[in-house]
């Protein structure tokens, strides 16, 4: 039996003594190995249960690899003393094998030296002296019970408030990840049992300006401002503003395209009005030659025709100066057209870029940009609702466990010392009053639940142990210094993976960092900004920056933009347009100022009813005396004949001349109708290549603030509660505080399972105290008898005492007797008695 050194004295001095030498060896060996077991307990209690032993503990396998035949599980069940249970079946066999040898159980159960015939000859016995020694004994050992269970109970309690707290603070922990995730409306939701379903189908039909959005960030737009969830729906929401813009930009684009179109075709137009102009003019000059040679012809004439036909020079006439005016205008109609067409040269290339690369590039860059953002915001969701559903459900649920069992522990606890303590009591008192059959009810109130006490200890030395090893921190208690349960930690977590948008990240790879991870300043968001650090937020610990820089993918479509912005420049294509426009103004000046066709306009009709008149009265024969008498004519009728034809003739010219002469003035308003549609046509390209380059201008800005943006992903994910929720519930919490209570409960256990043990070994003894003095009170009784009794038939004094001696050594059980008389107070039995 190996012992602890600062006991070797007093195993010393057990060797030396005379009474144990006489033992049987059985019974020398038995107290031997109680005596290691509690030297043992007491020593490693005082020096730490834990630090007292070595173990191999398996900090490289996993906890779902550990087998029954792992080596460290039968280390921890041996110095554990089976986990308690080895320890309540020694000591129970133990104090079952003392009820039974000291006739608790059956009178032929003693055997050997403990024989009652035996144990009435022990000195310890006989001298009624010891007695009292041991009355004293008995109520020191239920002092020392009382100790023990105090300190156990104040233990117990200590253990269950830091483990409260420790559910306490990993719950606030948890909730400091939920507000940094998605605090406010989204995340009371979860708590109240809504699913991210709900929320979707809500945000879905209560649409609004954010419907363009994916419906996970349209959730995410509830949370707070300060959170992760709203900084990725806030930045998708400007990947998705960039998109419209260029969407937009582009569709202006194209409007300028038609514009420009447009207006090409729109001076074409002008320039083929001024040919029909052109055509028409020399044709009414034609035919308004002829009218002015047919109408001097008649007035020339033998016939007297005046009053009744239009005079020459009040007749229409082409202008001197229309055919110059019209070939300068068509001039500056071909030179309007030429700086229109250099203007969609010019711009040719850009609009083609624009309509053609632009697209190409917004649909990659909304796929890469807007596609990432919608993805990151659905993972922070749902890992919203799973942080939120383990801690309702496993940390709310642990927690409702602990008090469980916390209420059953304490309970049975306080059950088990108070019986234990009652038998104790009772016991002791049944020695005082000298009865035996209290003494033996109170031993089996005692072994019946000490089981308890045994398994407490050992599961209180066992749980010392696995936190020490699995802690590793030798006293110091850091995120540095506990190395084992770093390892612990990163040997469960195994191969254990979680995507953040689509890169996958090997968890364990950064346990240390996140553990270590500092609080700066009082933790918050708003705090983390203005200090952001390399080693304090999840994004350049996880390695994870790289998924949050768009400006890779951006660059295309920024290449496409900034290319087009010079052939959209105003300083390039102002000019054309002016230009253009002046040349037009000046065309359509000139085709409406030609003199032919000046207000009011020429009233045709009136010269053909004069001519219809003079027709109808020169058929007449009648009337042409009135014509051609002055000067006579030879032939009247020939020479009506002649002017009739001149007068057809005039007719003939004169409608011709009004149809050309109204269609010339309806290409004049074809002529302003075009030219107000191109001067309308040339500012909208101008106005839009104003808007497009203002477009390009604050697409590249929201670009440029979006890639910023995003990369200040860092400022908003500080990880220094999570290091502190580790420091807290790990390190300060179970390695340190749950350690030393399980420690503290250590000595408590012992103090109370020595306690009982001595009480019950000593009272159980006591018994055959009892019983001898019961016995040796009879006797006295019966050795007076001959001198107060007169039957006749009384055996002889030495018979009687013969008989005496002989029922003493047999031992039967018989009714107590009275007292002996106050003359007796002088024997031993007296002074016993009487202390």
């Amino acid at each position: 039996v190996a012992f602890p050194r600062p006991v070797h004295p007093i195993v010393g001095w057990l060797l030396a003594r005379p009474s144990f030498a006489k033992m049987m060896p059985s019974r020398r060996m038995t107290m031997l190995v109680l005596v290691a077991w509690l030297s043992h307990w007491l020593v490693s209690a005082q020096s730490g249960v834990a630090r007292g032993q070595d173990r191999d503990f398996p900090d490289d396998t996993a906890v779902d690899d550990v087998d029954a035949e792992e080596p460290y599980l039968r280390q921890l069940a041996v110095q554990s003393g089976g986990f308690g249970i080895g320890l309540a079946v020694i000591f129970g066999t133990a104090m079952l094998f003392h009820l039974m040898c000291f006739g608790h159980c059956c009178s032929f159960c003693r055997c050997g030296p403990c024989r009652y015939a035996n144990v009435k000859k022990s000195a310890c016995f006989l001298n009624q002296e010891w007695w009292a020694a041991f009355f004293i004994l008995g109520l020191f050992s239920i002092v020392v019970t009382i100790v023990g269970a105090a300190v156990l109970f104040s233990s117990e309690i200590q253990l269950y408030e830091d483990i409260e707290t420790g559910f306490d603070q990993t719950a606030e922990m948890l909730r400091d990840l939920q507000r940094l995730q998605c605090g406010g409306r989204v995340s009371e939701s979860f708590r109240n049992g809504k699913m991210i379903e709900d929320l979707r189908r809500e945000s879905a039909s209560a649409g609004g300006e954010n419907s363009s959005l994916d419906l996970d960030s349209i959730v995410s737009l509830q949370c707070d401002e300060m959170s992760v969830g709203y900084f990725l729906a806030s930045h998708s929401m400007q990947a998705r503003n960039i998109s419209s813009s260029v969407q937009e930009m582009l569709l202006g684009v194209e409007k300028l395209a038609a514009d420009l179109l447009n207006g090409t075709s729109s001076i074409r137009n002008v320039r083929q009005i001024l040919l029909g102009i052109e055509a028409s003019v020399l044709s009414l000059d034609g035919q308004t030659e002829a009218i002015r040679s047919s109408l001097q012809s008649l007035i020339s004439g033998p016939g007297a025709f005046e009053g009744l036909l239009p005079m020459i020079n009040a007749t229409l006439r082409v202008g001197a100066n229309d055919s110059i005016d019209l070939s300068s205008a068509l001039q500056n109609g071909v030179n309007a057209e030429f700086y229109a067409a250099g203007l969609g040269v010019g711009l040719a290339p850009t609009i083609e870029s624009l309509l053609v690369n632009g697209t190409r590039e917004l649909l990659i860059t909304d796929v890469s940009v807007v596609t990432t953002f919608a993805t990151l915001a659905r993972q922070n969701l749902n890992a919203l609702q799973e942080n939120i559903n383990l801690e309702k459900d496993n940390i709310d649920g642990y927690r409702d466990q602990a008090d469980d069992f916390r209420t059953l522990v304490v309970v049975v606890t306080a059950a088990v010392m108070a019986l234990c303590l009652s038998g104790m009591v009772v016991m002791l008192l049944g020695f005082g009053c000298k009865r035996r059959w209290p003494i033996s009810s109170g031993a089996y109130m005692i072994f019946l639940p000490f089981g308890w006490i045994a398994l407490l200890l050992g599961c209180a030395v066992a749980g010392s142990m696995l936190l020490y090893d699995s802690c590793g921190c030798e006293g110091s208690y850091t995120s540095e210094s506990c190395e084992t349960l770093l390892r612990v930690i990163e040997t469960n977590l195994g191969d254990t993976t979680v995507s953040i948008a689509d890169t996958p990240l090997r968890i364990s790879s950064f346990v240390r960092p996140l553990v270590e991870c500092p609080v700066v300043g009082d933790g918050s968001v708003a705090a983390y900004a203005q200090d952001v650090r390399n080693d304090s937020n999840f994004v350049d610990v996880l390695n994870v920056s790289s998924i949050f820089e768009f400006s890779d993918d951006f660059t295309p479509l920024k290449s496409v933009l900034g290319a087009a912005a010079p052939g959209v420049s105003s300083s390039q294509n102002d000019p054309l347009i002016l230009s253009s426009v002046a040349f037009l103004r000046r065309t359509l000046f000139l085709a409406a100022g030609i003199e032919v066709t000046a207000s009011p306009p020429y009233d045709f009709e009136s010269d053909l009813s004069m001519y219809a008149f003079l027709m109808d009265d020169l058929q007449n024969p009648a009337s042409l005396g009135t014509y051609y008498t002055n000067p006579p004519v030879s032939d009247p009728l020939l020479q009506a004949r002649a002017d009739r034809e001149l007068l057809t003739a005039l007719i003939a010219n004169t409608s011709a001349a009004q149809r050309v002469y109204d269609e010339l003035r309806m290409q004049q308003g074809y002529l302003a109708a075009n030219a107000t549609n191109t001067f309308g046509a040339l500012r909208a390209v101008g106005a839009e290549l104003n808007r497009t380059q203002s477009r390009l201008r604050r697409i590249t800005e929201r670009i440029g603030e979006l890639v910023a943006g995003s990369n200040s992903i860092n400022s908003r994910t500080p990880c220094g509660y999570l290091g502190r929720g580790y420091d807290d519930v790990a390190v300060q919490g179970a390695c340190e505080k749950t350690y030393l209570n399980f420690e503290a409960l250590v000595p408590g256990a012992i103090v109370a399972l020595v306690g009982v043990l001595v009480g019950f070994f000593l009272m159980a003894t006591m018994r055959d105290c009892v019983q001898i003095y019961q016995q040796q009170a009879e006797h006295f009784d019966e050795t007076k008898q001959p001198l107060v009794r007169t039957d006749a038939k009384r055996k002889p004094d030495s018979v009687e005492m013969n008989s005496g001696a002989a029922e003493l050594g047999a031992g039967p059980r018989r009714k107590e007797m009275k007292r002996a008389d106050n003359s007796a107070t002088t024997t031993t039995m007296g002074r016993i008695l009487a202390s």
